[in-house]
């Protein structure tokens, strides 16, 4: 039996043991991490706010959130790819704990650029 919940601009769907969520470019099944809808509106706000102290564990987090997965990872790097339309590929690194700015930034864009999270600018 299944239900449907809705979040914020995220659909779940849940089943005994497994949630998927739907999204604008068709159903995507993948087992989603408990992170609730306002964690992922936090760390993009501290995102946009101070990508310079953005933790990379919390990068890794709103990649896997926007459908990507972890293709290659060693070392300090590691390389995430959506595979469902829009697709697309990132390389992010470990500085010390830190996610580097410029790639935080570059997170943000493509995000923004394929319309994966409604950013509410204030102007």
């Amino acid at each position: 039996m299944a239900d449907l919940l809705s979040l914020g601009t995220f659909t779940y769907w849940s089943s005994e043991n497994d949630l998927t969520f739907g999204s604008i470019y068709g159903t995507m099944a993948r087992k989603l991490q408990k992170i609730s809808v306002s964690k992922i509106d936090k760390i993009i706000q501290n995102a946009l706010t101070a990508p310079q102290n953005l933790r990379f564990r919390e990068l890794c987090t709103l990649c896997e959130h926007f459908g990507m997965k972890l293709r290659k990872g060693s070392g300090g790097h590691r390389i995430y790819k959506r595979e469902s339309p829009p697709m697309f590929t990132l390389s992010i690194q470990d500085d010390g704990g830190k996610a580097k700015p410029y790639q935080v930034r570059q997170v943000l864009d493509k995000v923004r650029e394929h319309g994966l999270y409604d950013f509410q600018e204030e102007e």
